[in-house]
């Protein structure tokens, strides 16, 4: 708890910030960062006599590493590696050594050019999105490290306008109907994975994750909670002794939204009875306790 007179406080993050104006060898007002009050309070009081010795600059690299843990503790752990995987391949190489009160407007629209250029048609670069995600991890970042206020300018004209949304590739009429005939002609597991995708609209996660005991044959529904998916273990994430450099998760569905029942087909719920192994915990695409991985 800090006492009457002191400038110190928690953060956000979770570590104790300490201020304080110093007058060697001119007058400035100082910063220091601890775990604890106490480490705090401590350096606090080194900077009255003179003998702390300040910390080297904080790196972009360095905050967009603390926004990345507060990020951990927030968020489902397929968000946090998609924008750890973001920061290392198209922020951190290019400003990641700076530190980051030497990012201005001017260095964030330089920043922003050179997502830009990568992402020019014809070339293999970053797509529109891609540049605006980056660009609010190092937005989000500044603002956890120096306040709201770090990041306040308008960057839209130096970001290339999104295409609208691509045109969904639909069967036909015609096609589907031929498709069914093909599927129910056959009773197996992946023609029945297949009319569910044709039939509710799975993703591929939601199927691969499908166990019996979300399949009600008696009301006719099948109800989805989870979806399958292999993630990066960042080393810096990863657990003692890991040596994989991913794993297979199986985590609630992509929103809200989407965990949900939904009607079963009667050709389709006919072909599931065929299959019930009568084992609620094995995936539906095997019949087993083993998984069928999204890539296969």
């Amino acid at each position: 708890m800090s006492k009457r007179g002191e400038n110190i406080y928690k953060r956000k993050d979770g570590r104790w910030e300490g201020r304080k104006l110093v007058y060697i060898p001119f007058k400035k007002r100082v910063s220091v960062y601890g775990k604890t009050y106490r480490e705090v309070r401590g350096k606090l009081a080194a900077l009255t006599t003179g003998s702390y010795q300040p910390a080297p600059p904080v790196t972009v690299e360095t905050a967009v590493s603390e926004w990345l843990a507060l990020k951990r503790r927030q968020l489902k752990e397929s968000s946090c590696v998609k924008y750890r995987s973001l920061a290392v391949l198209h922020l951190i190489p290019l400003i990641g050594q700076l530190p980051v009160r030497q990012v201005g407007r001017e260095t964030v629209v330089q920043f922003a050019d050179a997502l830009t250029r990568q992402s020019k048609p014809g070339s293999s670069g970053l797509s529109s999105k891609t540049v605006r995600d980056v660009l609010r991890i190092l937005r989000e970042a500044l603002e956890l490290r120096l306040g709201k206020s770090a990041f306040s300018w308008e960057l839209s004209g130096h970001i290339p306008q999104q295409k609208g949304p691509r045109r969904a590739s639909v069967l036909t009429a015609e096609e589907q109907d031929r498709l069914e005939r093909v599927l129910l002609s056959s009773v197996d597991s992946r023609n029945c994975g297949i009319l569910l995708c044709l039939y509710a609209g799975f993703r591929i996660g939601e199927l691969c994750a499908l166990r019996w005991r979300d399949v009600d044959l008696i009301n006719r529904v099948v109800t989805v909670s989870r979806t399958l998916q292999r993630l990066q273990c960042p080393p810096e994430w990863g657990a003692d002794g890991q040596t994989s450099r991913t794993k297979i998760t199986e985590t609630p569905p992509k929103s809200e939204d989407s965990e949900r029942t939904v009607p079963l087909a009667e050709p389709l719920a006919q072909q599931l009875e065929r299959l019930d192994p009568h084992a609620p915990d094995a995936y539906v695409l095997t019949g087993t306790g083993a998984y069928i991985e999204c890539n296969n």
